[in-house]
């Protein structure tokens, strides 16, 4: 048998592992300076990335106002599924004509600016998507147990149970003619 300290040394050894971690990111450029450097590493005045976050701006509405349409969020929610999926392939395309649509080199090896620019936003419609299904799952859910009680309640109120009087609050049945004594 196992002692509960020896089954917690793994443990002990993991957390200790995510703390030196922690530590190292801790001493690590701040992430609002990465962010920041990002944000001033692009030029918001080209065209094309102006045109990208129009579209991504439109899509996240179309993706808000058409929730009641699942036809409608279905195909966008395929279509963003599969730019994501071949954002590797997207990003290299573009690494290697950049010059036709841009004027500096956005599109790095690990595809860092078409994540964030891209896949990121598609990724937030994608959320949106789901938990709109899911909420409408769970109405329907709601629907059908409802329908479900008045079903019930309907088929007991045609039984045999008809005849024998009203129930009394402990679920008994009362014979017909007797009252209660209250």
């Amino acid at each position: 048998l196992c002692t509960m300290d020896e089954l917690a040394a793994p443990l002990r050894e993991v957390l200790q592992g995510l703390k030196k971690k922690w530590a190292e990111f801790q001493n690590e450029e701040p992430l609002w300076s990465v962010v920041m450097g990002f944000v001033h590493a692009i030029d918001w005045k080209e065209r094309w990335i102006q045109a990208l976050l129009a579209a991504q701006v439109g899509l996240l509405l179309v993706t808000v106002l058409t929730r009641k349409h699942a036809t409608i969020q279905g195909t966008i929610f395929v279509a963003a599924m599969t730019v994501v999926y071949k954002g590797e392939l997207l990003n290299e395309l573009a690494r290697k004509h950049w010059q036709e649509f841009s004027q500096q080199d956005y599109f790095d090896r690990p595809g860092i600016f078409f994540n964030v620019m891209i896949s990121a936003p598609l990724l937030l419609g994608m959320f949106i998507i789901v938990i709109n299904y899911l909420l409408a799952c769970v109405g329907l859910l709601v629907k059908a147990k409802r329908m479900q009680i008045r079903h019930q309640a309907k088929q007991r109120g045609q039984t045999g149970d008809a005849g024998a009087g009203p129930s009394t609050t402990d679920g008994s049945k009362q014979s017909p003619g007797t009252k209660k004594a209250r």
